[in-house]
């Protein structure tokens, strides 16, 4: 049984990894710059650091 990742099919794919973009659109906009924070996040495999 192979993990949900579309690279290794080993591992899991998780939503983590707030950016750059995410972090200057909350500071810049604030309050609802926390909104476009949230937004901004990338998905990471935990086994070969795919990310989508």
């Amino acid at each position: 049984m192979g993990g949900g990742c579309p690279k290794c099919h080993v591992g899991s794919i998780h939503t983590s990894h707030i950016t750059f973009c995410g972090i200057l659109w909350a500071i810049l906009l604030f309050p609802i710059g926390l909104l476009c924070l949230l937004c901004c996040t990338t998905k990471r495999c935990t086994n070969c650091s795919y990310t989508d």
